[in-house]
């Protein structure tokens, strides 16, 4: 489920609790988190790294102290773990992370937590700040020496030319008929090849679009 900030140190555990039994009502199995958010959304500026992101100073213990309770919450109630290792509206982080991706993916590596992780995802609509694919592929490969499991990539809505993963988590503009879903869905499946995920088709919950992009083919929603 998208409820993507609920790692953030600077949500408090009362915070955290709301959301996290709220998605639990809802009834998912997985939740899907940033390790990495400078601007999107509430609660946004945090990383494993602090809150300047300084990837070279190493991780913040404080910080992932509290990230990783979090995290073995959800494990230890069954959920999958899925981290996205960037936010978008985080741009300038972003170019910073593509500069020492490797310090990065081995910080989180070490932390034991891609160990813990069902997937892990590299951004969220990567085509606002990772706009190439030679850029897309080798963060990928990098990202491939520390984690030996599928890794997703996240569009903008309607796109999926830089999925070069192992999964392609897609969006579509809200208000979607049916129909287009289903046509939507069918299309990317034939393209690519691989599994998909139709991650956002509105803004907050919506059950009846999640089960028709199932059916469609679709293996996960994120609007539960």
């Amino acid at each position: 489920m998208r409820i993507m900030n609920i790692l953030s140190p600077n949500m408090s555990d009362a915070a955290f609790n709301d959301r996290y039994n709220f998605a639990k009502k809802r009834g998912v199995n997985y939740f899907a988190v940033f390790l990495t958010n400078y601007k999107d959304g509430e609660y946004a500026g945090y990383s494993p790294f602090g809150k300047n992101f300084d990837i070279d100073k190493g991780i913040d213990k404080a910080s992932c102290k509290i990230m990783e309770k979090r995290i073995d919450r959800m494990l230890d109630d069954g959920f999958g773990f899925v981290p996205f290792l960037m936010a978008d509206d985080s741009n300038s982080w972003a170019k910073t992370a593509a500069s020492k991706w490797d310090k990065y993916c081995k910080a989180i590596k070490d932390l034991g937590w891609f160990d813990k992780a069902s997937m892990v995802v590299i951004g969220l609509e990567i085509e606002e700040y990772w706009n190439n694919p030679g850029t897309v592929a080798n963060l990928i490969k990098i990202l491939r020496k520390y984690y030996k499991g599928k890794i997703g990539t996240h569009h903008v809505s309607n796109q999926y030319g830089l999925a070069l993963g192992d999964v392609a988590f897609l969006q579509m503009n809200p208000g979607q008929s049916d129909a287009n879903i289903k046509t939507f869905i069918k299309k990317a499946k034939s393209a690519l090849g691989k599994p998909i995920a139709m991650f956002e088709l509105e803004r907050n919950e919506d059950r009846h679009r999640s089960e028709v992009a199932l059916n469609a083919g679709a293996f996960s929603v994120g609007n539960w």
